[in-house]
């Protein structure tokens, strides 16, 4: 897995995360809304009680 923070501000941020085949980010919550944009693959995004495939240039909101 690689992080890399892009903006950092008490309201916002950006980090670009690389994840390979298999990896997966552990169940966790933060302090501000998260919106996954998909550059590659298909991955399973876990919100609350729901999980999703999601294809490439798919964005997706997950509130704080």
């Amino acid at each position: 897995m690689d992080v890399r923070e892009m903006y950092n501000m008490p309201d916002a941020q950006v980090m670009h995360i690389t994840l390979q085949p298999g990896e997966a980010l552990k169940p966790h919550k933060t302090p501000v809304d998260v919106f996954f944009y998909i550059l590659e693959g298909n991955p399973t995004i876990h919100i609350g009680d729901k999980s999703k495939a999601y294809p490439k240039d798919t964005m997706i909101e997950s509130p704080k």
